[in-house]
């Protein structure tokens, strides 16, 4: 047992003195030292390939959620004109009102149908959000939109 010790705390020694081998050359770092590759990891190389990812992924979790989301668009739709709040206050008036939907991703494809067709809007501001389990994470504040949407941009 003593001896698993040692070979521990000689193999952390060595660690120890590798690392700190490397951090006194002075070598600047460049790009290639973060670059890991993508190999086993799901990163699109370019923007609009994320995005083609993203809404693949939204309209997936849409398509699996149809009952429940044409009634939360409803919901938003019923919003008062003064209506100001992070997504949250808008996930807890869905719950309220519809229930919750089969997948927990589908309030974020709901949101992003929502302004898609211009239910609601981003004001630019954000706020913490108040749930628990939200950690106060920042949020984006959305308004009512005025729902005007050409229709080409609505069915998506």
């Amino acid at each position: 047992m003593t001896w698993q010790y040692l070979n521990i705390g000689l193999s952390v020694g060595i660690g120890i003195g590798l690392l700190l081998l490397h951090l006194t050359q002075e070598q600047p770092l460049v790009q290639e030292d973060f670059d890991m590759g993508d190999e086993g990891r799901n990163i699109p190389s370019k923007p609009e390939e994320a995005k083609e990812a993203r809404d693949a992924d939204l309209a997936q979790v849409s398509e699996h959620n149809v009952e429940w989301m044409a009634c939360a668009l409803e919901v938003i739709e019923t919003l008062p004109d003064d209506f100001r709040g992070i997504g949250e206050d808008i996930n807890v008036l869905i719950k309220e009102k519809v229930g919750e939907p089969k997948s927990p991703n589908a309030f974020g494809a709901l949101i992003n149908k929502a302004k898609k067709r211009n239910l609601i809007r981003w004001t630019g501001e954000m706020a913490p959000m108040r749930g628990l389990k939200s950690n106060a994470r920042m949020s984006f504040v959305y308004v009512k939109g005025d729902g005007l949407v050409e229709l080409k941009e609505a069915a998506e």
